[in-house]
């Protein structure tokens, strides 16, 4: 019985420790993802309020590469930037390999949307990539509000509506999301 029981720590530390090793590389391939619902309970009404902005942040894709944060509060209209990079003391080439020019201009829109829905009193975001072919996107709420043709506030209400008119139709790239990412990613 005891040889058994050692056995089964045995197991779970192995188990433990080969889910905790993930590599980078591994969860770049679930960074192109966001959950509404999940995200709907982080809503906040201040883009000044540095714990609930962060948090938002951190349960967004692509997090595990944030590397700083900047909140404009001083005057309106309030705003943020996220910058995505290499951490000192990090490996750049797993960053390159998650970061893929194609595609990452619709996980920017995505968490740039994500993010003026939940912060109530956002007006703008700004999300840059430093990578090799730096990648930067700026929005404001009101043209976002007029690419998905909701109030943006709507869709922290109801996780399913985000889900259909932001999430899955930036996933499939319609035109009108290609052109709103032609006249707004920069490299």
């Amino acid at each position: 019985m005891k040889k058994m029981g050692t056995t089964l720590v045995a197991l779970a530390a192995a188990a433990a420790l080969l889910s905790g090793c993930q590599s980078s590389e591994a969860k770049s391939a679930n960074h192109s993802s966001i959950n509404p619902k999940v995200l709907s309970a982080e809503k906040t009404p201040y883009v000044g309020d540095n714990s609930a902005v962060s948090g938002i942040v951190n349960k967004l894709p692509g997090a595990e590469h944030v590397k700083k944060l900047e909140l404009e509060t001083k005057e309106k209209p309030y705003g943020l930037t996220v910058v995505y990079g290499v951490k000192d003391g990090q490996d750049a080439a797993p960053f390159e390999n998650s970061w893929n020019p194609k595609t990452s201009d619709y996980l920017l829109l995505n968490n740039a949307a994500a993010l003026l829905i939940l912060i109530k009193n956002a007006d703008w975001a700004e999300l840059k990539i430093e990578t090799e072919q730096p990648q930067t996107i700026r929005v404001t709420r009101a043209e976002l509000e007029n690419l998905f043709g909701s109030n943006l506030a709507s869709y922290a209400a109801n996780a399913e509506k985000w889900e259909k008119d932001v999430v899955e139709r930036v996933k499939e790239g319609d035109s009108g999301i290609q052109k709103f990412l032609e006249g707004h990613t920069r490299q």
